[in-house]
């Protein structure tokens, strides 16, 4: 199997941005979706140039009310994972 991941972040410098969604997408050898998972991030503060959030048509107030913290984010990503791949 496969994982395949995007990043949307607020600004091209990860080191003074916020990072703000993360998509993954597991595959197979055949190019078949076995499963996707989209989180998006809540943060306290958010980093942001205005310009990227209108490149990726995100709100501040969205990513605040539906975000995951980064360990609600951790927790989904490992269940996601565990799904797909076995522990050798």
């Amino acid at each position: 199997v496969y994982l395949i991941c995007d990043t949307e972040t607020a600004g091209l410098d990860a080191n003074n941005y916020s990072l703000l969604t993360a998509g993954f997408i597991m595959v197979n050898e055949s190019k078949e979706i076995l499963g996707k998972l989209y989180i998006k991030f809540k943060r306290e503060r958010y980093a942001v140039n205005p310009t990227s959030l209108q490149i990726n048509k995100l709100g501040l107030y969205d990513l605040y009310e539906t975000g995951l913290t980064s360990d609600q984010a951790s927790e989904a990503l490992q269940k996601f994972l565990h799904k797909y791949i076995e522990n050798k």
